[in-house]
């Protein structure tokens, strides 16, 4: 759809799941950018 396209444009994913496997999404993509964070020492 259009709206997927845009999204894709600004270089985002359009995530389709429940709700269980958003979350799960979500704390698998903080513990991964939490190691580079960490690595890089970046202080947010």
């Amino acid at each position: 759809a259009k709206i997927n396209e845009t999204i894709a444009d600004w270089g985002e994913t359009v995530f389709a799941g429940s709700p269980a496997e958003f979350a799960a999404f979500i704390a698998a993509e903080n513990a991964k950018w939490s190691k580079v964070i960490r690595a890089a020492n970046i202080k947010l």
